[in-house]
Parts: C-alpha cells; sequence; structure tokens
C-alpha cells in the first residue's frame, strides 16, 4: 500500500474502525507514533473495508480516511473533449473495422467471438466488445448460481488445471467496463447479480487451488468491490456508501498489474466524469515509467487534454499493427501489449518479434485502444456531483 504502517494512516483506520472518537481524540491520536507490522495493518484495512461495504460508515467518515490518506475520490481532472485529426480519425475508424472482421473470420476466436483456448477470455473479450465486437458476456455466468462468473463459457479452466482459480477479479475489471458502456437494464441486473452472491459468500466469488490463490484472485477486493458498488449506482441501480470506498493504487505495479491499474483508473473516471488528483498522479507515473503504452497514453489523454494525436500514431504504427491482417508473432511476441513492459532494448521480450512460433494475435491491444482514442468507450460528459467537493 502507498501509505504502509504510517501514524496517521493507523489512526484513521482505528478512527473509522471504533467510529466513537471526538474531534480533539482524534487530533491527539494521530500525533501518536506507531509501529505496526504491514501484514496486521492490511488485516485492520480489510476489517474496515468490509464495514464500510456492509454500510456501516456514512459518506463522510469515508472521505474523512481518503483526505488523512490522501487518496481522495473527488474529481480535479474532468474528462476532456477528444482531439484527433480527421485524417487520423479516418485512417484508425478504417484499421478498427478491419480488425474486427478479421477476429470474426479468424481461427482464434469460436462461433460465438469469444477467444479459443484463452483462460482469461472474460477480461479480454469483455474489452473486445467495448471496441465493437458482438459478443454475449454472459455466457461465462453460470447458469445455477446466479451471479457466479467463470473465465469463459466452458467453464473449465479451474477443473481443468489450466488456472489457479475459477475466476479472478482481474476479470470483473473488463466485464465491469462492457457493463458501464452498455448501460442498460439488462447490464444493472447483471453487476446487482454479481454483487449479491460476493456479499452472500463474503466476498469469495469462486474456488482456488490454495489459500493464497483464493485470496489474491478469488476474492473480491474493497477497492474492486467499491468500484462496482459505484458502477451499479451509476446503472440505476442502489446507491450504497460503499461505492465511496478509496481505492488504495500499487505505486510499483508494473506488467500486467500496472495494465489493471490503469484500467481500474479508466473504468472510474469514465463512470465518474474524471478522475481524482491522486489516480493522475498514479497515471502519469505509469506514463512515464512507459511512454509508449498506448493503452496509458490514451486514459491519461483522456483526462488531460484529450489529444489523442500521439496515440492514435502509436496505433497507425504498421511495423505493430499491419493494416490489412491482424498482428502476429512477426510483429510482437505477447498476444495483447499493454500489459507487458516495453522490452524491445533486450535481446528478446514480448514486445520483440518471435516469428519462429507463427502465431498470430487477435489484436485486442488495438482495437480496444482504438475504441478509446475514437471516443467508443462511454465517458460521462459532466463531473459526478456525487465526486465533488
Amino acid at each position: 500500500m502507498a501509505w504502509k504502517a504510517s501514524p496517521v494512516g493507523l489512526a484513521v483506520v482505528l478512527t473509522l474502525y471504533s467510529c466513537d472518537l471526538t474531534v480533539d481524540e482524534f487530533d491527539e491520536l494521530s500525533d501518536l507514533e506507531f509501529s505496526v507490522p504491514d501484514n496486521e495493518l492490511e488485516a485492520v484495512v480489510e476489517q474496515v473495508q468490509i464495514a464500510v461495504l456492509n454500510g456501516r460508515y456514512s459518506k463522510e467518515q469515508i472521505e474523512g480516511l481518503a483526505d488523512t490518506l490522501e487518496i481522495a475520490n473527488t474529481i480535479v481532472h474532468p474528462a476532456a473533449p477528444l482531439v484527433l485529426s480527421l485524417e487520423r480519425r479516418d485512417a484508425l475508424q478504417s484499421k478498427l473495422d478491419t480488425y474486427l472482421a478479421l477476429a470474426i473470420d479468424s481461427k482464434l476466436t469460436d462461433q460465438d467471438n469469444w477467444l479459443v483456448g484463452e483462460c482469461d477470455a472474460l477480461l479480454f473479450g469483455s474489452l473486445h466488445r467495448v471496441s465493437g465486437l458482438e459478443i454475449n458476456l454472459n455466457l461465462a455466468e453460470s447458469k445455477t448460481e446466479e451471479g457466479r462468473w467463470f473465465r469463459r463459457p466452458a467453464m473449465d479452466c479451474f477443473s481443468s488445471g489450466n488456472s489457479k482459480s475459477t475466476i479472478s477479479r482481474d476479470m470483473f475489471l473488463g466485464l465491469a467496463l462492457a457493463l458501464w458502456n452498455d448501460g442498460g437494464e439488462a447490464e444493472r441486473a447483471t453487476i446487482e447479480r454479481l454483487l449479491r452472491y460476493a456479499r452472500a459468500n463474503d466476498w469469495v466469488i469462486g474456488e482456488a487451488v490454495d489459500q493464497e490463490s483464493l485470496k489474491g484472485a478469488a476474492t473480491l477486493s474493497g477497492g474492486l468491490a467499491g468500484t462496482l458498488f459505484d458502477l451499479q449506482a451509476h446503472l440505476g441501480g442502489e446507491a450504497i456508501t460503499g461505492r465511496f470506498l478509496p481505492q488504495f493504487w500499487d505505486e510499483e505495479a508494473t506488467g500486467f498489474r500496472a495494465h489493471l491499474l490503469v484500467l481500474h483508473i479508466l473504468l472510474r473516471g469514465a463512470m465518474r466524469g474524471g478522475i481524482s488528483a491522486y489516480d493522475l498522479a498514479n497515471l502519469t507515473a505509469q506514463l512515464l515509467r512507459q511512454p509508449r503504452n498506448a493503452l496509458f497514453l490514451a486514459v491519461f489523454k483522456r483526462f488531460t487534454d484529450g489529444d489523442m494525436n500521439a496515440v492514435a500514431e502509436l496505433l497507425l504504427n504498421s511495423s505493430f499493427f499491419p493494416n490489412t491482417s491482424l498482428p502476429s508473432t512477426a510483429n510482437y511476441c505477447t498476444p495483447y501489449l499493454w500489459q507487458r513492459d516495453d522490452d524491445t532494448d533486450t535481446d528478446s521480450g514480448d514486445w520483440l518479434p518471435c516469428p519462429e512460433t507463427e502465431e498470430s494475435h487477435p489484436g485486442i491491444d488495438f482495437s480496444f485502444v482504438a475504441a478509446v482514442v475514437l471516443g467508443k468507450l462511454r465517458v460521462r460528459s459532466t463531473v459526478d456531483p456525487e465526486f465533488q467537493r
């Protein structure tokens, strides 16, 4: 966590947890020195998060915690109008249309447009749907247990030993983006079923091979649960105070964790019409670390100046994304670029070609960012007043 075991951090957590201190008592407590191992402090935080999700605290108390820990949800960077030259817009739209058509016709997807043999199919299928591909995401929801989800419609990744868990909360980030983008009654009902299932099972959302995998993948984190409750509210469902639960961003995130961090900021920003100073600081740090990551740049631009021309140039680079065919290992080795760190300065790596394998990629990395650049991801046009102060 960004704040670790800081005196003020612990004071605020304990204050909210006990919920019975006066302002003077709180100020006195904040001045004290605490020494608590990180793992014990995180356990207290988890208890607080659960209490928040269960409606124990008011919006004002939650905001107090966020302010003191300097992770406030308050929107200070509204979504900016998109800026893109007509020439780049036309070229990007044409290329996106080509990629979606090729994905349907390729052997990489089945008759329902789900990725074949992919155990992160719910995540990438959701991003594909936002890009414009017709795909029924509800095929990955259990037919017998409402609100229980699996990694793919076959529901066999865990039982076949190809995954350590039946589902991962990472999948829900992609699903939430797709539900927000479609934004109808069916999507509201879907997120309500998911949250009912999670709450009824103490936030455990699936099975796993061991406790570490259960906690790390198949248990809904407090921050993500808060985001999903916010999605429920923005889709017209119940608006509980748990939606204001702040999210701790991992300042040391790299690779796929950094990718999930940026997707999460994008989701929150799209629903709320902007992002916080804390969000932007973490987003900026990721972009400075990975300046050629088109997803990171697109999300940064969406909540700063809106100028997508530099992002479009990255996507129109045919050495990475060919104009008339899907990318392949002749272009770069990993199937999806943005969840891997740029390693082009090494002898071999994810961003470098590995033509000896002769495999095609589904092009979701291109298609999803192109959709963001072209404004196909729905973004609230005004800042949600609930996140203004």
